[in-house]
């Protein structure tokens, strides 16, 4: 009794679902693309009246059931041009294949022009520089650099194909020394560092503030034609599109000098800065004292001695502290105007060894020494650059970079001396500091729709006043 309820039961359901079906009308079809005949995905299919619908399916079909009546349907795609039926009358139980050609959607615009500065200071587009270069070029990007433990630019140029660094700080390209090369900053003339040599000491200029490194080797009109081996261009930070902030702090352990015993000596005040306070400094009663007047007189050198402080005492520190570093940099754009900043600061000991030894000409051994140098070496830099646009097709930009690197130095030398059969034990102390500053001030103009530029630059260098220059060809008379 109760298995004939229940199929009574599922007979009425599915009597009342046929009835249902017959009540209803089924729409289906296929949407495609009038140029290239594929089917479209996700295509829309909707009835205006009711606010329903569907889309197409990975075939490009769609269907929809409706009640009867009278309906406007719109198909539409994304790119396409829109459809629409009217009065499409629907029967119940009735099936209406609709198929759908859709056209694709065209609109005329109006021109748009897109201009970007490209970026200097990525590797991809030094890559393209080298693409582009009627010379023959190679160079550096400071997306590269970062990637590196680099702090100055001579560490930068020893990475550079075909260029090496000599004594830590000159450039010798294709195996030619310093003073066949030439450096510029963003395409002017660098002046001599050195006073007897034209030479350009790499190591006082910090490698964050560059967006790029490039050497020429080969001649061009717009490079300086006082060169042989090749020509060194530092161009410094330009200003960004966007704002930006970066600080960086980072130190350094090495394995011969970080916590090891380091001797010193007193020093200035200033000396954490790179700059000497003026402890190291002539006597006054030395100035104006002429060099044969120091030189051949005894009695004037013992005086004369005398004047400088009598002050060799060494101090030992028990554990050096490991190298430190801190950069920061930062830009920002206000409308026409765009300005960018950075900040360099190194300070790095470090001890170096080496044995010193010579010889008669039948190989006996005149002395034989051990070496032990403390050397702390400072770097400073500073940048700070100023841009203006006057208007799309001409600029103005005023360039300031200052650099200072110093390394204080402390030698202590114990050996034999065998020649004249002691004993040597000695110190000497050293101080160097090399400072530059530069400002610049530029333009570009854009003279014509075809991109003939003009540029041009003047340049300030002034010299240390503590580092004069000597003429190569000055020598003195007496030694």
């Amino acid at each position: 009794m109760k298995a004939q309820k229940i199929s009574f039961t599922f007979l009425l359901f599915s009597m009342l679902v046929s009835f249902l079906q017959a009540q209803t009308g089924r729409i289906y079809g296929i949407i495609t693309d009038e140029t290239s005949n594929e089917t479209l995905i996700g295509a829309s299919v909707l009835v205006v009246e009711t606010g329903s619908g569907t889309v197409s399916d990975i075939d490009g079909s769609f269907e929809l059931k409706l009640a009867p009546g009278k309906y406007t349907l719109e198909i539409s795609s994304i790119g396409y041009q829109s459809q629409k039926v009217t009065d499409l009358e629907i029967k119940g139980g009735e099936n209406i294949k609709m198929d759908f050609v859709l056209g694709t959607e065209t609109e005329t615009l109006t021109e748009i022009v897109i201009t970007a500065a490209a970026k200097r200071n990525s590797y991809a587009n030094l890559m393209l520089l080298q693409q582009k270069s009627v010379a023959v070029v190679t160079g550096i990007s400071a997306e590269q650099m970062k990637l590196s433990p680099d702090k100055n630019t001579s560490d930068v140029l020893k990475r550079v194909s075909g260029a090496s660094v000599q004594d830590n700080r000159y450039v010798v390209i294709r195996g030619l020394s310093d003073r066949y090369n030439t450096a510029l900053i963003n395409g002017l003339s660098l002046p001599s560092t050195e006073p007897d040599k034209r030479a350009f000491s790499f190591d006082i200029f910090p490698s964050n503030l560059l967006d790029n490194l490039i050497i020429y080797k080969t001649a061009t009109p717009d490079l300086p034609g006082e060169w042989a081996g090749g020509v060194v261009q530092l161009n410094t930070k330009e200003i960004p599109e966007e704002g930006f902030a970066s600080l960086s702090i980072s130190t350094g352990y090495n394995s011969q000098s970080t916590f090891k015993n380091f001797k010193s000596y007193k020093g200035g005040s200033t000396d954490w800065l790179g700059h000497d306070d003026g402890t190291r400094a002539l006597p006054t009663e030395l100035e104006g004292v002429s060099r044969d007047s120091f030189n051949v007189n005894s009695t004037n050198q013992a005086k004369y001695a005398k004047t400088f402080p009598n002050d060799w005492a060494i101090s030992d520190e028990s554990s050096m502290r490991p190298s430190m570093s801190l950069q920061f940099s930062g830009g920002r754009s206000f409308g026409k105007l765009g300005m960018v900043g950075a900040l360099t600061y190194s300070n790095s000991p470090k001890i170096v060894t080496g044995d010193r030894s010579d010889f008669n000409v039948d190989q006996s051994q005149l002395y034989n020494y051990f070496d032990r140098i403390y050397k702390t070496n400072v770097s400073v830099g500073g940048l700070f650059n100023l841009a203006y646009k006057l208007s799309d097709r001409s600029k103005i930009q005023l360039n300031n970079t200052y650099t200072v690197s110093s390394d204080d130095q402390l030698f202590e030398r114990t050996g034999t001396d065998i020649e004249q059969a002691r004993y040597v034990r000695s110190n000497s102390m050293f101080y160097t500091s090399n400072t530059m500053f530069s400002s610049q001030l530029l333009g570009e103009h854009a003279l014509t729709d075809k991109q003939i530029k003009l540029t041009w630059g003047l340049g300030v260098q002034p010299l240390d006043p503590h580092h004069p220059v000597v003429p190569p060809d000055a020598v003195p008379e007496k030694l």
